[in-house]
């Protein structure tokens, strides 16, 4: 029980001390000093109650915070990985091009030098040529299919990375729509509780209003 519903109490309990002016069942005289007291405590006490009905708002926009820092969070997480992993993909698939292309110069260099070896010789130079032009072939192709592979992988891991965020992502705004679903029903209860408070102090205040007499009107009990 709360202390505005004690003082309430307190009330009730001091108009049911009360004597009835004679000749009435329902006009009664009250002790006009005590009764102020009264009223003065349940005027005190309501400010501290809707200073706790400020700290539940307070705790609501505290709870919403909380959770848009931890939403902003997981998103630069997982911005951060995805980048990594992105960088990581581009740095293999640049590392594998370079290989392929120093291959192929190298082989490209041998068939030159193979071919200035045989410049003179018409019939094996012409071979040379040949075997030239297939193992260049045979470079360009397989630097083809290293920087075809290289790409499929780098594109694999960026779905991977884009599957991942989106996960991350789906399961906070779970826990964003929780968490508001959550503050808001508990900050209704308690603004119902509060307007209930409310209409039960001012049906008592009517009714102590229609039901006192001051002491000094009347001279008989």
């Amino acid at each position: 029980m709360s202390r505005i519903e004690q003082v309430i109490t307190e009330i009730e309990e001091f108009v049911e001390r009360c004597k009835t002016v004679a000749l009435s069942n329902s006009i009664i005289k009250v002790n006009k000093e005590e009764f102020i007291a009264l009223l003065n405590e349940l005027r005190q006490e309501i400010p501290e109650e809707v200073t706790q009905s400020q700290k539940v708002i307070s705790n609501k926009d505290s709870i919403l915070t909380d959770a848009k820092n931890r939403a902003e969070k997981l998103i630069l997480d997982a911005n951060i990985q995805r980048n990594s992993i992105r960088d990581e993909a581009k740095r293999k698939a640049d590392a594998i091009v370079l290989s392929a292309r120093k291959e192929s110069d190298a082989i490209m260099n041998e068939a030159n030098k193979l071919k200035s070896q045989l410049v003179n010789e018409n019939q094996i130079m012409q071979t040379a040529y040949a075997e030239s032009d297939k193992i260049l072939e045979y470079a360009r192709m397989e630097a083809n299919n290293i920087v075809y592979d290289a790409r499929n992988e780098a594109n694999s891991v960026r779905q991977a990375a884009i599957s991942y965020t989106d996960e991350l992502l789906q399961s906070l705004q779970g826990i964003i729509s929780g968490t508001m679903v959550e503050s808001q029903n508990r900050f209704n209860q308690y603004l119902s509780s509060l307007q209930f408070y409310t209409g039960e102090i001012d049906k008592n205040r009517q009714e102590l209003a229609t039901s006192i007499v001051p002491a000094d009107q009347n001279t008989q009990e």
